[in-house]
């Protein structure tokens, strides 16, 4: 028998947070853009604050749909991916309720503190609207799944991390640090959604069979093994266009040295995301998913790092 800590490790599936990092990284590129070109202030504390509220809901939402899936049938023996923490015993049902309440309290306090750090920035109205969408994600993370009716059995699970971890994630983070809307920053949440949704559109192709048989009907559940195949390589597409767009449109300078600058990091992201879906093209069987899962949100994570890494180039090379 593992040891509680061990338990609760696997529960909380830390090799998900990649892509809350990944997320406070995109975010704050904008601001740290303009660190460099403008000397605006970058307050890292408060990137710090969103990475652990990020954090803090992804592990919500673990722990949301561990005992989701458990007590909709989701979790049985035919199940592909990793074996949850309820399905094998581990923990009770009354003792992971109260690991979601006491996490969804650690979110709230995090969102808060991390908006009082914001207040000078975002100010009043900022502060309610954020509050308010702080309760909201809390909401969306926990009826995921675990729900009489849950949005995910019904096919909304990837429209939902599209807006949360794309659109509020990015766009919410950038508005935290400067407390504006920057237009050309939604390219980047588009492109991270996207990024998301293939990463969640993986682990249903992973168990399209087994979420079958629970009634839980993902898109992939809906449109099939061969299609969602596809609708990943569109996602890819539309990932990888909108950060090219977000990297020729947040520039300042236009010179043609400034613009090809840019190419390294473009050719690099292009083979990180061609790969990739080279090898989806090649696999035939949901089994084989598996192995993809971990590598995609690393991936994810090295290309926000170079997305970061050529805003700080461009910043040097610009002053």
């Amino acid at each position: 028998m593992p040891s509680n800590l061990r338990i609760w490790i696997q529960a909380f599936r830390l090799r998900t947070l990649p892509l809350a990092l990944s997320a406070t990284i995109l975010g704050s590129i904008p601001q740290f853009h303009k660190f460099f070109i403008n000397g605006i202030n970058f307050n890292v504390f408060t990137s710090i604050l969103v990475f652990l509220t990020a954090a803090s809901l992804q592990i919500l939402s673990n722990l949301a749909n561990d005992y989701g899936d458990f007590i909709n049938g989701a979790d049985k023996e035919n199940r592909i991916g990793p074996k949850r923490v309820m399905q094998e015993g581990l923990v009770s049902k009354k003792t992971m309720l109260r690991a979601i309440i006491i996490n969804s309290i650690i979110s709230f306090l995090l969102g808060i503190s991390l908006l009082i750090q914001s207040y000078p920035t975002i100010k009043l109205s900022g502060f309610i609207f954020f509050l308010s969408l702080g309760i909201l994600s809390i909401i969306a993370a926990i009826t995921y799944t675990a729900n009489k009716k849950p949005y995910g059995y019904r096919g909304l699970g990837d429209l939902s991390v599209f807006i949360f971890f794309g659109l509020v994630g990015i766009v919410g983070t950038d508005f935290l640090l400067s407390g504006e809307i920057n237009y050309s920053t939604f390219y980047l949440g588009i492109a991270f959604g996207a990024l998301s949704v293939m990463v969640l559109n993986i682990n249903n192709m992973r168990d399209i069979e087994s979420d079958r048989l629970a009634g839980k009907n993902t898109l992939v559940v809906k449109m099939g093994f061969n299609n969602a195949k596809i609708y990943h390589e569109f996602l890819m597409i539309l990932a990888g266009l909108t950060i090219i767009r977000y990297i020729f449109t947040s520039m300042n300078n236009n010179s043609v040295s400034a613009v090809l600058s840019n190419i390294p990091v473009i050719i690099l992201i292009a083979i990180i995301l061609i790969k990739h879906i080279v090898e989806i093209k090649k696999i035939t069987q949901p089994i084989l998913m598996a192995p993809l899962l971990k590598n995609l949100s690393l991936n994810i994570l090295l290309i926000c790092i170079l997305l970061f890494i050529n805003t700080l180039v461009l910043g040097i090379m610009l002053n």
